[in-house]
């Protein structure tokens, strides 16, 4: 029986078509995935920690916002804030957005690092009096 170069060849590429060469990438360990952002649960359904009105131009509520959020860091250190400034329609949310960002910076004022603090806005239809609202998550 004779075996030609050209069928061992061929063999061999069949046969090594699913191996790799190794290299470090194989020894070294694969790193941990970290962990995913519990989702934003429904605002709908979510009591808020504090509610800021803004029925007056310049409503004081640093020394409110403040005690809360010591409160709630006291309680579940590392908690994820939710700011969510809520008017009646589009043009509303244009001037929510503002105040919505001023609460968040007030946030950060108290400590609380940018990266557990999340920014929203939503339209609820009727809403007279623009709010912001911070959840905790």
């Amino acid at each position: 029986m004779r075996i030609s170069v050209l069928s061992v060849a061929a063999w061999l590429a069949v046969a090594l078509t699913g191996c790799h060469l190794l290299d470090q990438s194989d020894f070294r360990p694969k790193p941990p995935t970290p962990p995913a952002l519990p989702p934003v649960p429904d605002p709908e359904t979510r009591t808020p920690l504090v509610t800021i009105d803004y029925g007056k131009a310049n409503p004081d509520y640093t020394a409110a916002l403040a005690a809360a959020i010591h409160a709630a860091e006291a309680r579940r250190p590392g908690v994820l804030y939710d700011v969510v400034g809520v008017a009646g329609d589009a043009n509303g949310a244009l001037a929510a957005r503002p105040h919505a960002e001023e609460v968040l910076i007030a946030i950060e004022n108290d400590g609380v690092i940018p990266a557990r603090i999340q920014l929203g806005l939503r339209i609820d239809p009727g809403r007279k009096i623009p709010q912001v609202r911070v959840y905790l998550r």
